[in-house]
């Protein structure tokens, strides 16, 4: 009788699991086909505005709706979440501004998910592309009257190595209707036997400034070398065309390419088969080609690269995938975009060590002391209580000792474990704001966040912020194109309630690297008069017409960074050196190389002294949002910077602020190599 109620109360038991376990299948199910939501870019400038309309055909609903921008090979994308009620039969639409960087890590593919109020999944479905087409891979754009014979530049069979892995090259025909419409999509573009002058002055106007934004510019010449050159305008395009040889004749580009026989892929082309341009350079800043005849250089952001032959030529046909591969490294490598197309990580890798100066007073996540107790603890239970028990004729309680010594040690660990635990969250933050002397400016920051255990959290920022999302080198890691999951996130941005920025941490002390952007009150105006900055030259006055004291004022050029001490407010300084001497002046060849100049051997004493190095640091990061956020090229950059600017967080935490305040003035002359 006993056996048969157990059986019976068993039973019962899972026929009630079973019951539950379906019913909340059923409404799972049921919500899955109630809510749905459909995503659509709005507008994509520098950062993506998206609108999502949910529709809920079931039961109300309220709790969040979570967009997750995040690939299978990928766990540290960002999650966007907005609360919600949805009444039955209900319809909403609302507006997200998300940054683009965390958009396009999946190509603008993610998931929409309806968290309910317990935090459980109720209904997801995957939403295609925002962008509307697959970004297929590395464009180079073709302006040519022979656009079928430059087909080998598409390098069938071979990709290109860029933004951390190989992607296919394709090839868009151009011309004057479609340029620029189409320069945005391009990595490369190339002009080969095509009369530029043809293509307008709007046109050619354009294409000087993609270059100088950041594109890489590839020109074949030949026998058409001064229609191709000819139409730029002579402070741009630095090579011209002397002269052209004719077929069959031995050029200077014959000689040197049988001198260097099987050279970058050229094996087996006979120059002397074909019309080559007598290139002349125009200006000290090209080089002689690595990897062609010709010459390269930088300009702007981007760089330049022209060749001695047409691309177009019969006997080009031979060449191999390698040299075309060449080719557009050779010149891509010249620009200082190169860094930031190549692998977007080389800001991040500087962000990361700049925010690691920053916060180099952060000695209280260090558990170094842990290793000397540990040795500490291994020689005093062995040999050092062995023997003092055996002094006091108490070798016996050796077996006692050890564990009682154990219990201490691990006692001493855990008292000094609760000491380290960080109660409140710990934030370095580091705002760009522009001194332009308006009532209202547009504000950018950088977090770098901890907080201990491995539960998520997040902070609240001040009505100032309207979006954000994930900051420096993890929010660029590209993600497949594959399955996206709702769960695979490790940043997570709410835009219910106030902005929010948290963290769904994967280990303890794990800090985050997060971005904010909005508006603040006008901070004055650093203004500039006569200012020119470069390597032949220095002069100008700059004014800090700011209510803030700047330890450190920074100028950039393209070719020259200049560093003040101590500007006050109000206090005009002469770039000069008449009226206050620099603390350092330095020439650069690249952006990157400012960091080597604020950071790396300055931070470390070889060659200058900092007195507060976690400013040159906030010099840096400011430097570096100012120049992804505005065309810089020909210009130079006044920028100061200030502690404690104000906090930015309105929940509690522990936050060190600093304030990049900038201007871009234009030069009164520029000679800049870049």
């Amino acid at each position: 009788m006993k056996i048969r109620k157990t059986i019976c109360s068993l039973l019962l038991v899972c026929l009630a699991f079973l019951g539950i376990f379906c019913g909340r299948a059923n409404v799972y199910a049921d919500q899955k086909q109630a809510l749905s939501a459909t995503v659509t870019l709005l507008k994509q400038e520098k950062d993506c505005v998206v609108q999502v309309e949910a529709k809920n055909s079931g039961a109300d609903f309220t709790g969040k709706v979570r967009l997750v921008f995040s690939g299978t090979d990928n766990s540290n994308g960002c999650a966007f979440e907005q609360r919600l009620t949805l009444p039955q039969n209900g319809k909403k639409q609302y507006t997200m501004t998300i940054p683009y960087a965390d958009v396009s890590q999946t190509r603008g593919n993610g998931i929409v998910a309806f968290i309910d109020e317990k935090g459980n999944v109720v209904a997801k479905e995957a939403f295609a592309s925002i962008f509307g087409k697959e970004k297929r891979g590395i464009g180079v754009g073709v302006l040519s009257d022979h656009y079928d014979a430059l087909g080998w530049m598409s390098m069938s069979g071979q990709t290109y190595y860029l933004h951390g892995k190989d992607q296919n090259v394709y090839l868009t025909q151009m011309d004057a209707d479609t340029l620029q419409a189409q320069l945005d999509e391009l990595y490369f573009l190339v002009i080969d036997s095509y009369d530029v002058s043809s293509l307008g002055k709007e046109n050619i106007k354009a294409i000087e400034k993609w270059v100088k934004n950041g594109g890489w510019l590839l020109i074949g010449t030949g026998e058409r070398g001064k229609d191709t050159l000819g139409g730029f305008d002579s402070s741009f395009m630095e090579v011209s065309c002397k002269s052209v040889s004719k077929v069959g004749e031995e050029n200077e580009v014959s000689k040197e390419m049988q001198q260097l026989g099987s050279y970058s892929g050229f094996t087996g082309i006979d120059f002397s088969q074909m019309p080559v341009a007598k290139l002349q350079r125009n200006n000290t800043n090209a080089s002689k080609s690595e990897a062609y005849p010709g010459w390269v250089y930088a300009c702007g952001d981007g760089a330049i690269g022209v060749c001695a032959i047409s691309f177009g030529e019969k006997q080009m046909q031979k060449v191999s995938p390698d040299l075309c591969y060449g080719i557009y490294d050779q010149v891509a490598g010249y620009s200082m975009s190169y860094s930031q197309y190549v692998n977007d990580e080389e800001w991040g890798w500087s962000g990361e060590n700049a925010f690691g100066v920053i916060d180099h007073l952060n000695t209280a996540l260090d558990f170094s002391w842990l290793k000397v107790l540990i040795v500490v603890y291994v020689i005093v239970v062995g040999p050092v209580l062995y023997l003092l028990l055996c002094k006091m004729k108490k070798r016996d309680w050796y077996w006692l000792g050890v564990p009682a010594l154990g219990i201490i040690f691990i006692g001493v660990v855990f008292i000094g474990g609760r000491n380290l635990k960080l109660h409140e969250t710990r934030v370095y933050s580091v705002t760009a704001q522009q001194a332009d002397g308006k009532s209202t400016t547009g504000i950018a920051t950088y977090y770098n966040a901890y907080h201990s255990g491995v539960k998520p959290w997040k902070v609240r920022l001040n009505d100032n912020y309207a979006y954000g999302g994930t900051g420096l080198s993890e929010s660029y890691s590209m993600a497949s194109s594959g399955r996206v999951y709702e769960d695979r996130y490790h940043y997570l941005v709410e835009y219910d309630r106030g902005l929010s920025l948290g963290v769904k941490p994967q280990s303890n002390f794990e800090n985050a690297y997060l971005f904010a952007a909005g508006t603040a009150k006008g901070c004055g105006s650093i203004d500039t008069s006569g200012l020119v900055l470069t390597q032949q030259k220095q002069g100008g006055n700059i004014t800090n017409n700011t209510s803030y004291d700047f330890p450190y004022l920074v100028c950039v050029s393209d070719d020259t960074v200049m560093v003040f001490s101590d500007v006050k407010a109000g206090e005009t300084i002469t770039i000069d050196g008449k009226s206050k001497k620099p603390l350092l002046s330095q020439q650069i060849s690249y952006f990157d190389d400012v960091y080597s100049v604020l950071s790396q051997d300055n931070m470390n004493g070889n060659t200058y002294s900092y007195k507060h190095k976690d400013m040159a640091a906030a010099l840096y990061l400011g430097l570096c949002q100012i120049r992804r956020q505005n065309d810089v090229s020909g210009t130079v950059v006044v920028e100061g910077v200030t502690a404690d600017y104000g906090k930015t967080i309105e929940s509690r935490c522990s936050e060190i602020s600093f304030g990049c305040l900038y201007t871009i003035a234009g030069q009164e002359v520029s000679n800049a190599s870049n």
